[in-house]
């Protein structure tokens, strides 16, 4: 009996233990991208824990939800963005991303690519049109997306001047200004002032609503990024304009389930 009970001691302390060292390896790894292997030995009562933070070498894989972008103008009309006069803004898209933080540098490797196809086929947009709640045929196509909450999304512009071999739009609206620009109702087009040569616009979380959105597993979703024209500016800036843009994101289930749901 004496052995039985040592017996039944021993199993239940190496359970412990393992319980324990669980713990405190998922609080020490934050389980942030990090591989957690177990081996264990119960008659030895040994425990060998292998912890493993490269991404590349962890086999358990993450499900995925898809996700189509659809940018263009809100249903408030432009009230406030600056002269009356203007009637397109285009801009030439080579990246559209969102990232799971609220703060997040521009090389961050946890930028992910919610429109990838820009890479190697810039699309150009006006962002004056009503187009982002429609269910028309969107320009982005679907992502497949790691399952998750995200936090802040950017929107990445082609210069005006690309380098050579960059690939850019099929269609320019802006001719020999460049590949971003402003249309006013006489027909006369304006470059628009970008910074950088990696020009991008930022949308962070309080511009997203209720400050993030969630992918699900398995699960279609429409990205409303929408330009609101009554906040937005537009200033001269020389012989270009300068654009101070506003955007809002919202999440919508996509057009495909909502005609699904109508059936």
């Amino acid at each position: 009996m004496r052995r039985m009970g040592a017996v039944v001691a021993k199993k239940a302390f190496s359970l412990g233990l393992f319980t324990a060292a669980l713990l405190f390896c998922l609080t020490a790894t934050g389980c942030n991208n990090t591989c957690v292997s177990f081996n264990s030995n119960p008659p030895t009562g040994t425990l060998v824990i292998n912890v493993n933070d490269t991404k590349s070498s962890c086999t358990l894989s993450r499900a995925n939800g898809t996700v189509h972008v659809r940018v263009g103008a809100s249903a408030t009309q432009s009230a406030g963005l600056g002269p009356s006069s203007i009637q397109h803004i285009f801009v030439s898209l080579r990246s559209v991303a969102a990232h799971p933080s609220t703060v997040a540098d521009e090389d961050s490797s946890d930028w992910l690519e919610l429109a990838p196809q820009l890479a190697q086929q810039p699309v150009q947009v006006d962002l004056m049109t009503r187009s982002a709640d429609s269910c028309a045929p969107g320009l982005f196509g679907e992502a497949a997306v790691p399952a998750g909450t995200y936090r802040q999304a950017r929107l990445r512009l082609l210069p005006n001047q690309p380098s050579t071999g960059e690939p850019v739009p099929e269609e320019n609206a802006c001719g020999s200004v460049g590949f971003n620009c402003i249309v006013t109702t006489d027909g006369s087009i304006r470059p628009l002032a970008l910074e950088g040569a990696a020009p991008e616009l930022r949308i962070a979380s309080e511009r997203i609503a209720g400050g993030f959105f969630l992918v699900l597993p398995d699960v279609g979703m429409d990205l409303i990024i929408e330009f609101n024209t009554y906040s937005s500016l537009a200033v001269p800036a020389g012989d270009s304009v300068r654009l101070i843009p506003v955007f809002t994101v919202a999440p919508r289930a996509s057009c495909q389930s909502q005609a699904g749901s109508k059936r």
